[in-house]
């Protein structure tokens, strides 16, 4: 019998998500990973079910990280137009500060990366900072 992928079996589970009291939904996950040979990626899984959910009900979390600290309204700015570009009504945001990455910042939506900082640029052009 084929292997399910991880998207297929995030689209199952999360049909029968309601069925699941919120207290069992990470050992059902755990569950479904290792009863479908994804026991070692558990993460992965994991993250196919956030992206099932964002795409069924166009919410989700916004993960933004900056080199620096930025007033409150510019980061719910950026963050109200990463929710916009990837089609989420509702979201939230987490928000960390990075130095090292100079400047710019860093998105994560789901599983799509956003990356406009100094020193990913820097990176690409094979530079090494510090």
């Amino acid at each position: 019998m084929a292997r399910l992928s991880k998207r297929t079996l995030a689209a199952q589970f999360v049909d029968q998500i309601d069925s699941y009291e919120l207290s069992d939904l990470a050992a059902a996950t755990v569950q479904l990973a290792a009863d479908n040979g994804y026991g070692e990626q558990v993460d992965s899984l994991i993250q196919a079910i956030e992206q099932e959910i964002i795409r069924r009900h166009h919410t989700g979390e916004i993960q933004l990280t900056t080199a620096h600290e930025l007033p409150q309204d510019q980061l719910d700015s950026i963050a109200s137009a990463l929710a916009e570009q990837a089609g989420l009504s509702h979201y939230s945001y987490k928000h960390q500060v990075h130095p090292e990455l100079i400047g710019g910042f860093e998105a994560r939506v789901g599983d799509q990366v956003v990356r406009d900082t100094i020193q990913y640029k820097l990176t690409k052009l094979g530079v090494t900072h510090g």
